[in-house]
């Protein structure tokens, strides 16, 4: 076993105790966000077998390009940042990140690093991840698209095309090549730093990532004989639950009716210069991944652009962008009942109950933040239940 962890942590305790082949720490003045030249992100290359040489040459040269030493305006990253929040002051607030295939992990990483820098009161870029419909969406609700192209793709060119021709911000990053993206986490750390600056947030904190931590524990002292109590819905129609707050001020917009009307009220909400952020609380099997590939299409149809985001994961990525950035955010809350129990040790609850658990705690986290959110339950046929929700919205 080797074990990537913070100092003076259980899990570093635990290494030391049992032996683990190797134990790396972590440096504590590195947030997570920001350790992609860490251990954190080193560790998992030189396991894949990348050349740590080669991307921390491409890291050091970046670096170097945009130092104390030289001109802010020839600086890669501050021109980036600079650029970010320039098209943000404009209205342009939803970055697109686009990416060659071979680098097609890259913008989730981007996610987290402008959603969670940038994210706070009440300001912030808006990041959008693989968005299905992008060929419907892109010419309204303020878009700006970065490009990040490993040098001789192909396609590259005919991506731009089609999203300049919509009259959309272009901003391409020619990665010369895949050990360079050593260089492109420089870029990109000291672009969200100097966005942050611009926009007056501390991009370094994350003030609103522990108020989900928090209810999620306090939800799970409730527990009796492993079980969660039961929540009261709003309504309940073929094995679907949807559950709102009805004293929210924008739930007066919402009809009485059954649970395909009032999802479709919810998402018309959602006016074209806002999102809708659907957060998924399920295992991502590749059926459910294109189920929600359609809803995302459908909602999109309506104007707004569409972000999706991966529960529990997010809570440390967008989950702060959520409840402390720009409220123009429309949340669907998507869960689902486990497949099966399994018992977290030393505790009177399960990994389904845990799972639950951090979704009620974003829920309450986000109506504590007066963000419209409707917690839809699946039931167990996750991917007919998406297509019923998609056959709602129309």
């Amino acid at each position: 076993f080797i074990a990537l962890t913070d100092a003076g942590s259980l899990l570093e305790i635990e290494a030391r105790q049992k032996s683990f082949r190797q134990t790396f720490e972590t440096p504590e003045t590195v947030g997570g966000r920001f350790s992609a030249l860490t251990s954190f992100g080193l560790v998992p290359m030189a396991l894949l077998g990348a050349d740590l040489d080669a991307v921390a040459d491409h890291a050091r040269a970046m670096l170097a390009s945009s130092g104390p030493d030289g001109s802010a305006n020839l600086s890669p990253g501050v021109k980036l940042g600079t650029a970010l929040a320039s098209l943000s002051d404009q209205g342009y607030r939803h970055v697109t990140l686009l990416a060659s295939e071979a680098l097609g992990a890259f913008p989730l990483w981007i996610e987290q690093l402008i959603a969670e820098s940038t994210g706070k009161d009440g300001q912030g870029l808006i990041p959008v991840v693989s968005d299905p419909a992008l060929d419907i969406s892109r010419a309204k609700s303020g878009r700006v698209i970065v490009s990040t192209e490993l040098a001789g793709d192909p396609s590259a060119q005919a991506r731009v095309d089609a999203v300049s021709a919509a009259g959309c911000p272009v901003i391409r990053l020619v990665v010369p090549s895949p050990e360079a993206i050593g260089g492109e986490f420089i870029r990109w750390q000291i672009a969200a730093a100097t966005a942050g600056a611009l926009l007056g947030i501390n991009p370094f904190d994350e003030p609103d990532v522990r108020a989900s931590k928090e209810k999620t524990g306090r939800i799970l002292e409730t527990i009796s004989e492993g079980r969660l109590p039961d929540e009261p819905a709003a309504t309940r129609q073929d094995g679907l639950s949807a559950y709102l707050r009805t004293d929210a001020a924008w739930s007066s917009a919402l009809s009485n009716g059954t649970l395909d009307v009032l999802v479709s009220d919810f998402v018309s909400l959602a006016r074209p210069e806002n999102y809708v952020g659907i957060l998924a609380y399920f295992p991502p099997t590749p059926e459910r991944l294109a189920a929600l590939d359609r809803l995302r299409r459908s909602i999109a149809r309506l104007g707004p652009v569409t972000t999706l985001a991966q529960g529990p994961r997010y809570l440390h990525s967008t989950g702060q962008l959520h409840k402390g950035g720009p409220d123009t955010g429309v949340f669907l809350m998507l869960t689902a009942d486990p497949s099966a129990r399994i018992g977290v040790p030393g505790t009177e609850y399960g990994f389904g109950e845990l799972h639950r658990a951090q979704a009620l705690g974003d829920y309450e986290a986000l109506l504590e933040a007066e963000r419209p959110v409707l917690r839809v339950n699946l039931g167990w046929y996750v991917t007919d239940a998406l297509d019923r929700l998609i056959a709602a919205i129309g």
